[in-house]
């Protein structure tokens, strides 16, 4: 198994999260599109070409004379390549990433009831933070709560 940052030579790695993990069809200009901008940040762990896990997350700036930071918004894993420590290196990747790139701080959201992550996290040195309880949506497409 190879694990690595994807860039604009990786489109058939990022066709392969679209098919395995969205089971949406590929929509090829969208995916150079998305590899092409640097503040997308996907690292992925693929056998041959098919991936099997990756952490995908976003590089945002911002208002104040602070560091950019990075929004992690998915670390996904295959069922079958499940606690095999997978998303652990992915995630020390994006944030070994984020240190070079001397951000301001990484974050990402999760479920209060997903303990897995939330322990995979905490073994990253991720902590919860104490004033951050509630999460707001906002959905303007036809996907909601069920489809995300």
């Amino acid at each position: 198994m190879e694990l690595k940052k994807l860039n604009q030579k990786n489109e058939l790695e990022l066709n392969s999260i679209i098919s395995n993990f969205f089971h949406q069809p590929v929509d090829c200009q969208k995916s150079v599109k998305f590899l092409s901008d640097k503040r997308n940040i996907i690292y992925a762990c693929a056998e041959d070409e098919n991936v099997v896990a990756y952490v995908l997350g976003y590089q945002l700036p911002r208002i104040d004379n602070g560091n950019d930071m990075l929004y992690i918004h998915h670390v996904c894993v295959s069922a079958e390549y499940r606690r095999k420590g997978i998303a652990k290196k992915l995630l020390n990747m994006a944030l070994e990433y984020a240190q070079k790139e001397n951000l301001h701080y990484v974050y990402l959201i999760t479920q209060t009831d997903n303990l897995p992550a939330r322990r995979l996290y905490e073994s990253c040195n991720g902590y919860n933070h104490p004033k951050n309880k509630e999460l707001y949506y906002w959905y303007f497409s036809a996907k909601g709560l069920n489809n995300d």
